[in-house]
C-alpha cells in the first residue's frame, strides 16, 4: 500500500510531525492544523443551542398551557394546532444544532492529519505556516510490511532460488 495521504478540513500548517525516513503507526501524528477558527464555531453553535433548548422549553409550557385550556374549551383547535407546530419546529432546530456542533467536534479531531495505515514517510508535501485544503496531500506514505522488490537474478543462480523463501534486501541511499 502506498500513496498519499490528505487533508480532510482546510486549514493553516502549525506543526509537521512526520519527516521523511520516519516510521509511522497506523493512526500515528504526521501533521497539525490549527483548530481555532473551528474552536470558535464551536463555541458559537454551543450558545445556539442553549437558546434552541431554552426555546423548546418554552414553547412544551406554552403547549401544555394551550391543551389545559383547550380541554375547557377556552382555546380553539387552531391555536392548539399553531402551538404544537412551533413545539415540532423547536425540536428540529435542535437536532439540526446538534448535528452541525457533532460537525464542528469531528473537524476539530481532523486538524490532526493521521496515518490510514502504518509505514513510512517517503516524501513530505507541506510545510509548516502553509493553508492547505480539504484534499491537499500532506505526506506520501509507503507501508513497509508488504513491499515487492524485483531484481534480476543470473540464470546460474535460478537452482538457489525458490518461490516464497525469504530474502534480505538492502538498499544503498543516494
Amino acid at each position: 500500500m502506498q500513496g498519499p495521504v490528505a487533508a480532510e478540513v482546510d486549514g493553516f500548517v502549525m506543526e509537521v510531525l512526520a519527516h521523511e525516513g520516519d516510521r509511522v503507526e497506523r493512526g500515528g501524528p504526521l501533521a497539525r492544523l490549527r483548530p481555532r477558527n473551528l474552536e470558535l464555531q464551536r463555541q458559537a453553535t454551543r450558545g445556539e443551542l442553549k437558546e434552541a433548548q431554552a426555546e423548546l422549553r418554552r414553547a412544551q409550557r406554552d403547549l401544555d398551557r394551550a391543551k389545559r385550556l383547550r380541554e375547557q374549551e377556552l382555546r380553539p383547535d387552531e391555536e392548539l394546532d399553531s402551538t404544537e407546530a412551533t413545539m415540532v419546529a423547536s425540536e428540529g432546530r435542535i437536532q439540526q444544532i446538534e448535528a452541525r456542533l457533532q460537525r464542528i467536534e469531528l473537524d476539530i479531531q481532523r486538524c490532526t492529519i493521521r496515518a490510514p495505515f502504518a509505514g513510512v514517510v517517503v516524501r513530505e508535501l507541506i510545510d509548516v505556516g502553509a493553508w492547505i485544503n480539504v484534499g491537499s496531500p500532506v505526506v506520501d506514505l509507503v507501508a513497509m510490511d508488504a513491499l515487492e522488490v524485483r531484481v534480476d537474478v543470473p540464470q546460474s543462480y535460478f537452482h538457489q532460488v525458490q518461490s516464497g523463501s525469504p530474502v534480505e534486501v538492502s538498499v544503498s541511499s543516494q
